[in-house]
């Protein structure tokens, strides 16, 4: 073989090895976890695509349209660290540190300067160098790098924490509402927030005290309906919502990977009220059957989400408005798959879109909590891998016949 034939076998050698890596790589795309509020849930892929399912009437999925979509759909967004949702309004942390709104406007929640509901993105107003973000009621929190809380939306109970309460409800939206970012006053030294607590968004600051944002107060001790000490059962997260003020309902997170639920609506087949859920209280924590190898949980008004480590997303409960993204509106008292887990070649784009995509057939609700052990090739593997071997064999054909000539 001549040395002009070597460096060119080299050198679509070294092409083809890029696209194999570059296909792999786009191929490994995956879900990091999720997030869930009111009828709406999101997955966070770790590229930084956003998924959502559910309640869609005020744009609150972010893909471009008000209509209601059952399966999962990509948001009109890109680069997202975290998410957050409370049902109505949505919200992103950038990895440039912006964070971006979308879905319901009236009282400011999106905090854009403006009041009209969004079904696109939208960048929260004035706000950089942000690090956490967290959903209140009727309102949003962000915590900056320096320390400082920055909150806008409703404020008729002084949430925004700027020192300002605006009425009784009587009078318009944009008199009582923030429709932009304001300080919280008196909260500086923030590490963190704690979200789905009894108390709402929770700060924690430096100095280990813990401040209840959406009350004002200081929190002394956070419980988890009877369990007030998480670390002695494993639990590494626990989310919950209070249905009424004499109930609530947890789902929690185990480091072995198993998922645990207590208070109302655990999701036993049993004694089932209207709704088609199991309406017996629990008291102490009990594991959910058929789910393991879970690396997050999120939890909304009588609807559960898990997700595993294979990069599906399961969950079980409630499902009128969707939330369990499919097309049927049946209650499941056990976990069914909601979400395979996204095309990693159909990156959503920050442009708004009329028709939602990548809506799951309707038969994935019917399937069994326990998905093909089996992983999908990435998306060209295959492709890549036949064309580098194509061009090895067509390279060492080409050299015997020069050789035999």
């Amino acid at each position: 073989m001549s040395r002009g034939n070597i460096v060119a076998w080299i050198t679509h050698a070294l092409i083809l090895l890029i696209l194999l890596v570059a296909f792999t790589c786009a191929g490994h795309a995956r879900l990091a976890s999720i997030t869930a509020g009111g009828n709406n849930a999101f997955a966070l892929n770790d590229d930084g695509a956003v998924w959502g399912w559910g309640r869609n009437y005020y744009g609150q999925i972010g893909n471009g349209a008000f209509s209601e979509k059952c399966g999962p759909s990509s948001a009109l967004i890109d680069n997202v660290t975290m998410i957050t949702t409370n049902g109505g309004a949505s919200y992103a942390l950038k990895s440039d540190g912006t964070v971006w709104a979308w879905g319901y406007g009236e009282s400011g929640w999106l905090g854009y300067g403006g009041f009209e509901d969004q079904c696109v993105p939208v960048q929260v107003k004035n706000l950089t160098n942000v690090k956490d973000i967290a959903t209140g009621s009727q309102n949003c929190y962000a915590l900056k790098n320096d320390g400082t809380v920055w909150a806008w939306g409703d404020n008729r109970d002084g949430q925004c924490g700027d020192g300002t309460p605006m009425g009784d409800g009587t009078i318009g939206v944009s008199q009582y509402g923030r429709a932009a970012p304001v300080r919280y006053k008196g909260l500086e030294g923030v590490e963190s927030f704690i979200t789905g607590c009894d108390q709402g968004v929770v700060a924690v600051k430096n100095d280990g005290t813990m401040w209840a944002l959406e009350t004002n107060k200081r929190v002394d001790k956070i419980t988890y309906g009877v369990v007030t000490n998480p670390s002695t059962y494993g639990f590494i997260k626990i989310c919950g919502i209070n249905l009424t003020q004499a109930q609530a309902h947890y789902v929690a997170l185990k480091n072995d990977g198993t998922v645990w639920t207590w208070g109302a609506y655990v999701g036993r087949r049993g004694s089932l009220d209207k709704s088609g859920l199991d309406k017996e209280v629990e008291e102490s924590p009990t594991r959910v059957e058929g789910l393991d190898h879970v690396v997050d949980v999120a939890c909304t008004y009588l609807t559960n989400y898990a997700l595993k480590d294979d990069g599906t997303v399961w969950g079980w409960g409630r499902n009128d408005m969707g939330e369990l993204g499919s097309n049927y509106r049946t209650v499941e008292p056990y976990p069914v798959l909601v979400f395979k887990g996204p095309n990693p070649t159909s990156t959503p784009t920050p442009t708004p879109t009329p028709t939602p995509t990548n809506t799951p057939t309707p038969t994935i609700a019917q399937q069994s909590a326990t998905p093909p052990s089996t992983p999908t090739p990435a998306p060209g593997f295959e492709l890549a891998t036949t064309l580098l071997a194509g061009l090895a064999i067509t390279t060492l054909i080409t050299t015997l016949r020069k050789k035999g000539r």
